[in-house]
């Protein structure tokens, strides 16, 4: 079916297959997590769509949350078939929805939720016809944004990948820095290694705050480089000095430059272009 509207030309939505609790992975005939992964790793903006008679969080859901987490700003919620209740149970699922999802979105601003009935029949009778209206606007003004703003979008997202690239890469090092030290010719070499993956809250994470970039809200879980060295040995990594050369420099200054220059640049130069032109279509002038 063809729809002839503006933002459509410039969109493409997919819809993902949908999340059912009582069904084992291997029933489904392929890797689902894999497969939203995928979709994940290339959308812009994620829309989750509840039904309001199901609003339980299972283990599926729990796993497609884990695979959101970085891209909190790209999610919204969609509360669907929102005319089929009162106002006064709308308002109680509405409660229930942030309840049951607040521990699986760990930020402080909370993803925007639109309430309505998206589909083309009419609102059912005695329901708040002019708040699904409303809230169908605003999800379209929602989704022209992004698209009049997808390269600032990306740069942002290009940027957060390569914080991560750096935050690993200076804990490793970082890792690797500390062993040296604290090792002794005659000790076990391999106990003082499991004992600085173990304490690496105290041996590592509080030596790299005061680095460039260097979040304490940013920094992984410290256990989790327990079950990292557990599959990639200690031996298998060398100090970032050593990937250093006279002619080629160091790839982590460059990742450096990027996040404090060149990222940067291309946002000021985005922001500098006319709209028309950042969104290469002279329809995105008009509203949807």
């Amino acid at each position: 079916m063809e729809i002839p509207r503006a933002l459509l030309e410039r969109v493409t939505i997919v819809d993902t297959p949908g999340i059912i609790e009582n069904r084992k992975q291997q029933e489904r005939g392929y890797p689902f997590n894999e497969v939203m992964k995928w979709f994940i790793d290339r959308a812009n903006l994620i829309f989750i769509v509840f039904d309001p008679s199901k609003l339980d969080v299972g283990t599926e859901l729990e796993s497609t949350f884990k695979q959101l987490k970085g891209r909190e700003s790209q999610i919204r919620i969609i509360l669907n078939k929102a005319d089929s209740m009162s106002s006064q149970e709308l308002m109680r699922v509405y409660g229930a929805l942030f309840w049951n999802f607040a521990p699986l979105i760990n930020v402080v601003e909370p993803p925007r939720v639109y309430v309505g009935s998206f589909w083309t029949k009419n609102f059912r009778p005695m329901t708040n016809h002019e708040l699904f209206f409303k809230e169908e606007i605003s999800l379209l003004q929602d989704m022209e944004e992004v698209v009049t703003n997808s390269l600032e979008n990306k740069v942002a997202l290009i940027r957060q990948h390569a914080n991560k690239v750096y935050l690993h890469a200076i804990i490793i090092d970082k890792f690797l820095e500390v062993f040296d030290k604290e090792r002794s010719f005659f000790g076990n070499s391999e106990a003082k290694w499991e004992e600085i993956v173990k304490k690496s809250q105290q041996y590592i994470y509080q030596q790299i705050l005061s680095f460039q970039f260097v979040s304490k809200y940013d920094l992984p879980p410290s256990e989790r480089y327990e079950d990292f060295f557990k599959i990639n040995p200690r031996k298998t990594f060398r100090p970032l000095l050593s990937h250093c050369g006279f002619l080629v420099g160091c790839p982590l200054d460059r990742i450096k430059t990027a996040m404090s220059k060149s990222l940067p640049y291309l946002l000021s130069v985005s922001q500098m272009m006319p709209r028309e032109q950042r969104c290469k279509k002279e329809s995105c002038k008009r509203t949807p």
